[in-house]
């Protein structure tokens, strides 16, 4: 006799009910010529130990007994399966308690039904059911091959990690287990005649892999963004499962993994005044051990930028890999190196790594020579002589302007001269002149006459600025003509009136000292035509001494020093902050200022008929050249 083994496989779903079975009986026709037989071998394996219930075959410990219909026929073949029921062989050893039962069929095509109980005489709770389709062979027995579906009855959720560090981002196994009304853990083979529901509580940091669980042994996920989550409920449902058979699982995140640290970087982190740009920023969060934190911070991080010319987009970091772009504007109003910086809950300014960035700063021309250019004042006629390091030696005589009164030089060595009126002052008929190297030919005015002027300036690209002592600051667009004139100097807009001296900044903004103490910034907004229209009153005489400021001139670094008086200070970007008062010289008259390629600064002090050194950090000076030619008017470095 050919025999067949029911396996038993795991269900999600109540078949029929956990409650107790029909337990009827009913004997299968036998004898007719169109029946035959078939045979089911049921193993029954002993009870597990504890925290073993789960077997590598499902037939459930508690089976006592079975039913087993075939087709549409109401009679149903019954069969206890315990040590002492006929057709059953005790287990021994390893093998487990063996039944065989035997129904009889018509021959051809039978669907056959089986249930499994945990009573005699298909009695008390159903643990498993299932049905096949077989074809019964005439006048032998056929082997039957059913696999049954357990009962559920009852439904347990685990979380293999449900305590994750916060802030780290982690994919965590999803356990689910399904009891039978016994309480024995029902597994594979098989599949649910119906699925189980699972849902999460949250939707903002965790996400599921499935919604239902379709078979025993299903993997399931549930990922973890590292988000700032409280607690995560994963549920599950079945129909006919009652809450209270059902354990769900809870995620609850651990604090471990807060930020300490932040480090943010720039692709690029090189600006060019008047150039708009863009460039990529990295934001890198850290824990307290150094690691990398990922997926979705614990708490935001926010960013900001130390100058309006950097704007953020966007400005807030709720995860790693978020995309954030620095644009820069364009603007001459940067001072000094800038940067991007961030700030979080928790994490002092130490722990911040700002992106910094440093702007080129073409604005100024480079000397490789350190020459110094001295205009003195012998009544109304200027004479410019040229003293070699280290300013003591003899002069060399290059050339004469009638009343000139300040002086500039371009990125090309041409000394640019503001040229009084006839009287000896500023005023009408005054222009602006300027003589080339080896300034030995007449000057060449490039203004019209007729202009209030006192000091000048010129940018990288030659455009010239002209301070009126009572008018608006005046600009003429560069280069500087090859012949003729500028085009008519026009005023800039909003640009502050009564300005003494003016200067070009590392970063082309225009510096202008004004005659009631106050430090004006003139830049460009970095748009097409924006010009030098944006002006920022940054020391006024609040900070800086009453008075007009003059002398105005940078070193390197882009420190404005001016003096009042006889006074000299140093102003350092942004030029926000009171000035720090340096050396003042007794009875001083410093008419103008310039800054040798060592740093030193070198005064045209007027009313002592000197020239003056003054080495950093500029608390004590040295008479350099004295007496020679009547008034020192002005002073510039060149080639």
């Amino acid at each position: 006799m050919r025999h067949l083994s029911a396996l038993a496989v795991v269900s999600a779903l109540l078949l029929s009910g956990c409650g107790g079975g029909d337990g009827g009986t009913a004997a299968v026709p036998t004898g007719p010529s169109g029946t035959s037989s078939a045979a089911l071998v049921v193993k029954i394996p002993a009870p597990a130990a504890a925290g073993h219930a789960v077997r590598p075959s499902y037939i459930s410990p508690s089976t006592q007994s079975l039913a087993v219909s075939v087709g549409g026929e109401s009679s149903t073949v019954v069969a206890n399966l315990t040590p002492s029921s006929p057709g059953c062989v005790p287990a021994t050893g390893s093998t487990p308690l063996t039944c065989t039962v035997t129904v009889t069929a018509p021959v051809g095509s039978d669907t056959f039904t089986v249930t499994m109980y945990d009573g005699l005489n298909a009695s008390g709770n159903v643990l498993s059911k299932g049905s096949v389709t077989a074809n019964v062979s005439a006048n032998q027995t056929t082997p039957i091959h059913v696999v049954t579906n357990g009962t559920v009855c009852a439904i347990s959720v685990t979380l293999g990690n449900p305590s994750p560090p916060q802030g780290t981002a982690a994919t965590i196994p999803v356990t689910v287990a399904v009891y039978d009304a016994a309480g024995n853990v029902i597994i594979a083979p098989g599949s649910y005649s119906a699925p189980i529901a699972l849902s999460d509580s949250d939707s903002k940091y965790t996400t599921l892999s499935t919604a239902t669980v379709t078979a025993p042994g299903q993997p399931v996920t549930l990922a973890y963004t590292g988000g700032p989550l409280a607690t995560a409920t994963i549920s599950a449902s079945s129909p006919g499962i009652p809450a209270g058979k059902i354990t769900n699982a809870v995620l609850t995140p651990s604090g471990g993994a807060a930020i300490a640290a932040i480090k943010l970087i720039v692709a690029s982190a090189s600006l060019t005044p008047r150039t708009p740009s863009s460039t990529n920023l990295t934001v890198t969060a850290l824990n307290a051990s150094g690691g990398v934190i990922s997926g979705t911070y614990p708490s935001p991080i926010a960013l900001s930028t130390t100058n309006a010319a950097l704007t953020l987009n966007p400005k807030t970091v709720t995860a790693s890999g978020q995309p954030v772009t620095v644009t820069y504007s364009g603007s001459t109003l940067v001072y000094g190196n800038v940067s991007v910086t961030a700030s979080a809950p928790g994490v002092p300014p130490a722990g911040v790594t700002a992106a910094a960035f440093a702007p080129k700063t073409p604005c100024l021309p480079t000397f490789t020579h350190k020459n110094l250019y001295v205009m003195w004042d012998t009544a109304s006629v200027q004479d410019v002589y040229r003293y070699a390091p280290p300013y003591t030696g003899a002069p060399t005589a290059l050339n004469t302007i009638t009343y000139g009164v300040y002086m500039t030089i371009d990125p090309l060595g041409r000394i640019f001269v503001a040229q009084a009126n006839t009287s000896g002052y500023p005023g009408p008929s005054a222009n602006v002149v300027y003589m080339s190297p080896p300034y030995a030919t007449a000057p060449v005015a490039v203004t019209p006459a007729n202009l209030s002027i006192y000091g000048t300036a010129l940018d990288d690209k030659g455009d010239l600025f002209v301070a009126q002592v009572n008018g608006p600051i005046l600009s003429a667009p560069g280069p500087v003509p090859a012949t003729g004139f500028y085009a008519t100097p026009a005023a800039l807009p909003n640009s502050p009136t009564g300005v003494y001296s003016l200067a070009v900044d590392n970063y082309c903004n225009v510096i202008a000292g004004g005659a009631n103490g106050t430090i004006y910034v003139l830049g460009t907004t970095g748009q097409p035509g924006g010009g030098y229209g944006q002006v920022t009153p940054v020391v006024n005489s609040t900070l800086a001494p009453a008075g007009g400021v003059g002398g105005t001139t940078l070193d390197a670094k882009g420190d404005v020093f001016f003096v009042v008086g006889s006074q000299i200070y140093e102003l350092a970007p942004p030029y926000s902050k009171k000035p720090t008062a340096l050396i003042n010289i007794p009875g001083a008259g410093i008419t103008s200022m310039t800054i040798d390629t060592s740093g030193n600064l070198i005064t045209a002090d007027y009313s002592n008929n000197k020239i003056e050194k003054i080495a950093p950090p500029y608390t004590s000076y040295t008479t350099i050249i004295s007496g020679v030619l009547s008034n020192a008017a002005a002073v510039v470095i060149g080639p």
